[in-house]
């Protein structure tokens, strides 16, 4: 009675484990991550679900990361549990990391537990690998991004200080010069570089949200004068010519408004420029209103419109540059302008958008919430209010400091230049500045440098402190 008693418990305990075992091999069946058990006795794999097999079908496995004792070369699968088993000197679960070379030459990388394991009474290792490749892909796409945001920021930045230098020399030569032809295409050559200059604006502007690195100045402005510049220098322009043009307010507004005016001015300028570009003949109108400390701007036009098929494309640059085909048959060319305003707009936490249909004319719309600043003293310095200012231009390019030192020229500023922070530093040394122009990227000492030794120095030898630019 006592062996039969035994005997049937064993029955029992056998039967629980394989039910328990049937609901392990279950549950990993749904597992998104691989699971192979490994046999060290006979060399062989116990068990494996689907999702182990890509790993196990591959043609070499190598650890890459991990214990020291745990890394090993290219091995086919067998080898590697192999190797890894042998490693075990307790019974404590290791983590490493392992990138397989499939059959077709590509690579998969994965997280990998290994821990000793019991399967059917017999002592075996337990791999559970966590397949990290997208998430690998996923960080390299980040970094590429990254590095083609900074390549286009440094490119931009490049570009822009030619055309400034073309700018600043330009006002001169217009005053110097008196024939109509010659006027006529300094004012070419005027309108040409101050567009360029604008669309390499718009892609630092881009680069530095991508980046999250866009400054914004939030200062306190009148919203009716801010609609009214725009309004009068969208009217100014050549494509204004056949468009009636209206501010429409419907009150005037009580108080000042907090935010960025310049972003604020830049995307609305924007939305002008697009609205009187579409509209050939008729009427562009402008409304404003602000309702729960939120500004609620609205650009409406007569022009083309934008149809259902372009809705989704026209406020994501790389949806235009790859849907060309698009927007010429649609007779619609967007810019950059867009993009960059529905970009301001979401790092302003506003919003923006369109109501329209081709044919019947569009209204575009944007939102931004009034931003909250902290009354902390200014970073940057004071300027008193009397004349004969000292101004330091610090700046690597010999073009640039001309070139301002010629925008300069009619004030009341007492000019002297430096070629580099060091130079800078030396100089202020010798006689301090009230206003410093300090280039960031210059040999020797840096932009960033100076300042910190200029604003030690004023610490130390406590002077007033210079506005540094």
């Amino acid at each position: 009675h006592v062996i039969e008693s035994q005997q049937r418990a064993n029955f029992l305990l056998v039967s629980m484990l394989d039910e328990q075992q049937r609901h392990w091999q279950r549950f990993t069946e749904l597992s998104p991550d691989g699971v192979v058990v490994y046999g060290p006795n006979n060399n062989n794999i116990l068990y494996h679900n689907e999702a182990a097999t890509p790993l196990l079908e591959s043609r070499e496995l190598q650890s890459v990361e991990g214990f020291d004792d745990m890394n090993s070369g290219p091995l086919p699968p067998l080898r590697l549990f192999e190797h890894m088993t042998a490693k075990f000197s307790n019974s404590q679960p290791k983590e490493f990391a392992c990138v397989a070379r499939t059959n077709k030459n590509q690579y998969l990388r994965s997280s990998v537990v290994a821990t000793p394991y019991k399967w059917r009474n017999t002592d075996s290792t337990l791999f559970i690998f966590r397949n990290t490749t997208a998430r690998l892909e996923l960080e390299t796409l980040r970094r590429a991004s990254s590095a083609r945001a900074l390549l286009w920021a440094s490119l931009s930045h490049n570009l822009r200080t030619p055309l400034n230098g073309i700018l600043a020399a330009v006002g001169p030569l217009q005053n110097e010069l008196s024939s109509v032809e010659s006027l006529e295409m300094i004012d070419l050559l005027r309108s040409s570089a101050s567009l360029l200059s604008t669309f390499m604006s718009d892609i630092l502007d881009y680069v530095s949200i991508e980046l999250d690195q866009l400054e914004l100045k939030i200062v306190p402005f009148d919203i009716g004068d801010l609609l009214n510049d725009c309004v009068r220098v969208a009217r100014d322009t050549d494509i204004a010519r056949h468009v009636d043009l209206r501010l429409e307010l419907l009150y005037e507004f009580p108080r000042p408004f907090w935010g960025d005016c310049n972003r604020i001015k830049q995307v609305l300028m924007n939305l002008l420029c697009n609205a009187l570009r579409y509209t050939r003949q008729g009427f562009v109108r402008v409304r404003a209103h602000v309702a729960n400390n939120i500004l609620n701007v609205e650009v409406q036009d007569s022009g083309i419109g934008v149809s259902k098929k372009l809705k989704p494309l026209i406020f994501d640059w790389l949806e235009q540059a790859t849907s060309g085909e698009i927007f010429r048959t649609e007779n619609t060319v967007c810019g950059f302008g867009l993009p960059i305003s529905k970009a301001l707009c979401g790092y302003m936490n506003g919003e923006i958008g369109v109501h329209s249909d081709s044919g019947v004319g569009s209204t575009f719309w944007f939102t931004i919430p009034e931003q909250k600043v902290r009354e902390d003293s200014s970073p940057y310095g004071t300027l008193q209010s009397d004349c004969n200012h000292r101004l330091l231009i610090v700046d690597d390019n010999d073009f640039n400091r001309v070139v301002i030192k010629s925008m300069l020229k009619e004030t009341d500023f007492l000019l002297r230049e430096a070629e580099n922070g060091a130079q800078a530093l030396e100089q202020y040394r010798q006689e301090a500045c009230d206003v410093i122009l300090m280039d960031i990227s210059m040999p020797i000492m840096d932009g960033l440098q100076a300042t910190e030794q200029i604003r030690r120095l004023e610490t130390d030898e406590n002077k007033q402190r210079s506005v540094i630019i």
